[in-house]
């Protein structure tokens, strides 16, 4: 039986934590075995190269499920209860396809029997201050810098571009900036260096308050 070449499940020159993803929920399953709240948080927070739509399925006993003669290796899955090499045609059987409830190796697999075949849930995003390693669906309780968790000084600065210490080598605001009267840019009401919707946005929603 020989091995099918596979890519490799995680690439990390895919990760980029300032990509911008819509906070649509529509889930898909890494072949990390992690849920990801959808494909666009897949690729870019967790580097995965490859997923099915829908979450992670628990790590079920594929004892029953014929994959066919196929000697394709499909991946590892839990066959009575031990972790082996799943060997088919293809993971659909019967109009179910099973890609979910196979890993990608043996250590995934185990870890997944480890936890009795349901998914450890907590903070599945690397950047987060309470980012869980071992978390395989995300629960919503990821807490992101600088706003609900402490930032070492290392790379705190000035990031307004019209303030006079703009510091372009900034990771993130620190609340350092200073401006003076011929650096303010008039109309740039949410202080991001231009005038734009998003200002007029902040005008509509102060209108009518009484001052």
């Amino acid at each position: 039986m020989g091995l099918a070449q596979v890519e490799p499940c995680i690439d990390a020159s895919l990760i980029d934590p300032t990509a911008f993803c819509t906070e649509e929920y529509a889930p898909v399953c890494g072949c990390d075995g992690v849920v990801y709240s959808n494909a666009c948080y897949a690729q870019t927070q967790g580097g995965v190269t490859s997923w099915t739509e829908g979450a992670c399925q628990n790590c079920e006993d594929l004892a029953e499920v014929d994959f066919g003669l196929c000697e394709l290796v499909l991946g590892v899955g839990n066959v009575g209860g031990s972790c082996v090499y799943v060997s088919g045609c293809g993971t659909e059987v019967g109009g179910i396809d099973y890609a979910a409830a196979l890993f990608d190796s043996v250590d995934a697999c185990e870890a997944c029997l480890a936890l009795g075949g349901g998914p450890n849930e907590g903070c599945t995003y690397a950047y987060a201050c309470n980012y869980d390693a071992s978390a395989q669906v995300d629960d919503g309780s990821c807490l992101f810098p600088p706003y609900h968790c402490p930032l070492s000084p290392e790379g705190g600065g000035c990031t307004y571009i019209q303030a006079p210490n703009y510091d372009p080598d900034a990771v993130y605001e620190d609340g350092s900036c200073t401006f003076t009267l011929d650096t303010i840019c008039v109309g740039d009401l949410n202080g991001d260096g231009s005038i734009s919707i998003s200002d007029i946005l902040v005008m509509l929603g102060l209108f009518g308050s009484v001052c």
